[in-house]
């Protein structure tokens, strides 16, 4: 893993921990759970600590990847990385409908904002960590870097 994605998945793994524990404690609950009523998600209550829970996960797991990815098998480490990135994916694409939809207020969003600027950056950052990672063993030539460290 190159110190672009490893920055990249350090960034993805703090982004998703973060938001997910502090909205245990008030006003982010309150906000978090206006965000899901007037969004129109389904089944609220699931959908609040499914998405609490699953940005802790996905948080935890990415950084725990990032300082434990040589000691896991290429195949495993392969697997966690994409899977960590796809449910990243998944979360932000969730958090768009919400900042999007009409009928959620901008003062329970994020910086009180409509316009997703976090959101769309945080997606752009999961495609070049996806894209970083697919092509840095075409850097490599006979176990040396072409282009050196990223």
């Amino acid at each position: 893993m190159t110190k672009s994605t490893r920055i990249i998945t350090g960034y993805l793994g703090a982004i998703m921990l973060v938001p997910g524990t502090v909205k245990f404690f008030e006003p982010f609950k309150t906000f978090f759970t206006t965000q899901i009523d007037r969004s129109g998600l389904p089944f609220s209550t699931l959908t609040f600590w499914s998405g609490q829970l699953g940005e802790i996960t996905v948080g935890l797991t990415l950084l725990a990847f990032l300082f434990l990815w040589e000691k896991i098998t290429p195949s495993w480490a392969k697997k966690i990385f994409y899977g960590g990135n796809l449910a990243v994916t998944v979360i932000m694409l969730v958090a768009l409908y919400v900042h999007l939809h009409p009928a959620v207020p901008a003062e329970v969003l994020p910086f009180e904002k409509k316009a997703p600027l976090l959101t769309v950056f945080t997606l752009l950052m999961v495609f070049l960590n996806v894209y970083l990672y697919r092509n840095a063993g075409r850097t490599i030539l006979r176990g040396k870097e072409v282009l050196g460290k990223i």
